[in-house]
This record gives structure tokens, C-alpha cells and sequence, in this order.
């Protein structure tokens, strides 16, 4: 089947919140970067695509990859629905995320993060589309034991069925949102708030995914 013809949506960044297991992560999608890449993202945001899926590639020093649904009857739903590609305008440097593809046009729902400048895919193809704008340590947080063990062709057939009994320790999404791009300029990262009680002290780390006008407003 051939790629889908997108209308590409042009426009100002976006964000996305991953919450997981270990912790939140925040991509700032970048329309101009890779615009079909952009727009296909946001309808997997909305379809909420993502959740409970696992980072089922964990690759030190190369890449985290995830992208392949927790039910398989959704993967087969978008595997069909390959876009178009972007040309590359961005480097995959440390913190952007890509596509993963097997060659011109196969781009579906598969993305992975850069854990460090991997330009050598710029060549081959890949165009970034967005970056992690906070919770990186989280990435580095997730689960690196199974390497690339998991089969990717059994999760495909039995999502995550497969992936609970044999890979247990996985890391996975537990919810992907759109949120506001304003709680999230570049480089700020959350606060950490201490209160002193008679019983001791507390710490709250304040997350503005959450709530961003309750988060500016108590800090």
C-alpha cells in the first residue's frame, strides 16, 4: 500500500507528556522540522496510541525505541497507514526523536529517542520531528536489561501478551497527552518544593504537565 498523502500542519511547536513507570518525559513537537512526521504524531497522541506500550528497544549510547501498541489488533489498525517522508531538515542529535522505518515511505508508529548525536542517520533518511525538552533523565531512568531481545515480530502479533510474560522489567507509557507548550519553555526544568513540618521535612517535586496553571500559581 502506498504512503498516506498527509496535509501537512504548519505552525508553532507543540508538546507532548509521556508518563511512564519511572517518570514523565516532554517532547516538543517541531511542525517545521518534519511536518507529515508532526502531524501523524499528533493523530497518535489523540487516538492515545501510545498507552501501555513498551520501550521495547533499549540500546546504551545508541537508542530508546517504542512505538509498537499494547493491543496488536491497534498496531495492525496503523501499520497500514504509512506516510510519506519528511525531507531531513534537523540532525539527530542527543534528545531528538525520529521515526524508525525499513525505507522510503514506511514510516507508521515506531519513534525513537537519540541518547546521543546519532548524525549518521541524517543521511539515511531520518528526519527528526521533535526533541525531549524535559525528562531526559527519565529515558536514562527506564530499563536497559533486555536490550534488543524483544522479538519484534511477536509483539506485533501479540502486543503485550508477549511482552509481560518474557520481558517483565520493560518500561512502558502509562498515558500521552497534548499539553500546553507554555508550562514547558526550553531548558526550564520543574520545581522542587521544600516545606518544613513539625514531623520533619517534605519534598515536592512540582510537575506543570499536570496541572500548569495550578503549578505557576503554588510556585
Amino acid at each position: 500500500m502506498p504512503p498516506r498523502k498527509l496535509i501537512p500542519i504548519d505552525g508553532e511547536p507543540w508538546s507532548v507528556v509521556f508518563r511512564t513507570d519511572v517518570g514523565s518525559f516532554v517532547i516538543q513537537v517541531h511542525p517545521t522540522w518534519a511536518p507529515l512526521g508532526a502531524n501523524h504524531f499528533r493523530e497518535l497522541i489523540k487516538a492515545d496510541y501510545y498507552k501501555e506500550a513498551r520501550f521495547f528497544r533499549m540500546v546504551k549510547d545508541f537508542v530508546v525505541q517504542f512505538g509498537i501498541a499494547a493491543d496488536p489488533k491497534e498496531s495492525a489498525r496503523w501499520n497500514s497507514r504509512h506516510i510519506e517522508d519528511d525531507p531531513v531538515t534537523e540532525k539527530n542529535l542527543a534528545g531528538r526523536v525520529t521515526y524508525a522505518m525499513a525505507g522510503p515511505g514506511t514510516r507508521t508508529t515506531q519513534v525513537f529517542i537519540n541518547l546521543k548525536d546519532n548524525t549518521f542517520l541524517d543521511g539515511m533518511g531520518f528526519s527528526p520531528f521533535g526533541e525531549i525538552i524535559r525528562g531526559m533523565d527519565t529515558v536514562h531512568k527506564m530499563y536497559y536489561g533486555y536490550a534488543e531481545q524483544p522479538d519484534q515480530g511477536q509483539i506485533q502479533q501479540m502486543g503485550n501478551l508477549y511482552l509481560k510474560k518474557a520481558f517483565p522489567e520493560l518500561s512502558y507509557t502509562k498515558q500521552a497527552e497534548v499539553v500546553d507548550s507554555r508550562a514547558f519553555p526550553p531548558g526550564e526544568p520543574g520545581k522542587v518544593v521544600r516545606c518544613s513540618t513539625a514531623q520533619g521535612e517534605v519534598v515536592m517535586d512540582v510537575h506543570p504537565e499536570w496541572a500548569p496553571v495550578g503549578a505557576r500559581r503554588f510556585v
